[in-house]
């Protein structure tokens, strides 16, 4: 009793070796249900593991991990908070993580001072989640890129970028195609273009929006000898 079978030993070991190449320089997850992903073994389990391969020593509270149906996002946010000098990008396209999803990630955002890149495509995360992330690019140091693609961010959600843009952060390239972007936001972002003098570029298409805002966003441009549309 309590002995592995060789087949069970086998499919952990692999398991494993999957799992270390997830968290390489690159953390991709795949869009299937971020619910699930990566739970083939009980929590605990991937508390050791992460701590060997983070070397650190303050990682997932023992009360978030009780339960093997803990959210992963959490894993991530809490991913996201471990001083590794290897985690530079991270990819969370296409996992539906909504504007809840995008607070927790927002609050590791603002102690993480690694991270460069981060795709939060095709995440539905709303005016809202804009808003989390927005304030979190505040105060983190290192995000250079930010890809949020088909969020539904709206004139709402542009607006709250477009106010943190006007601080100083390091974001230099920003994607917010196809995102239900009108007049009103677009012209909050033309407004910023003026005075923001780190972002190289910035991706509006499939937006909506009109060709007066479109000119001001030229003139904008014009005056911003650093910034370019895509």
């Amino acid at each position: 009793m309590g002995t592995s079978s060789p087949a069970s030993t086998f499919q952990k070991r692999r398991t494993w070796t999957s799992l270390r190449r997830v968290f390489k320089r690159e953390i991709s997850v795949p869009p299937t249900n971020i619910e699930t992903y990566l739970l083939l073994f009980p929590i605990p389990s991937y508390h050791s593991f992460l701590q060997s391969q983070f070397s650190t020593q303050h990682f997932f509270p023992q009360q978030q991990l009780a339960s093997s149906s803990t959210p992963i996002i959490h894993i991530y946010t809490q991913l996201l908070q471990v001083p590794s000098k290897t985690l530079t990008t991270l990819n969370l396209s296409g996992n539906r993580i909504g504007a809840e999803g995008a607070q927790h990630i927002a609050y590791a955002l603002r102690m993480n001072t690694t991270l460069t890149t981060l795709n939060l495509s095709g995440n539905r995360i709303g005016a809202e989640g804009a808003q989390h992330i927005a304030d979190a690019l505040r105060t983190n140091t290192t995000l250079t890129t930010l890809n949020l693609h088909q969020n539904g961010i709206g004139d709402e959600g542009a607006q709250h970028l477009a106010d943190t843009l006007r601080t100083k952060t390091r974001l230099t390239t920003l994607n917010l195609s196809w995102n239900e972007i009108g007049d009103e936001g677009a012209q909050h972002l033309a407004d910023t273009l003026r005075t923001n003098t780190t972002l190289t570029t910035l991706n509006l298409n499939q937006n909506g929006i009109g060709d007066e805002i479109a000119e001001h966003i030229a003139d904008a441009l014009e005056k911003n000898i650093s910034a370019k549309m895509i």
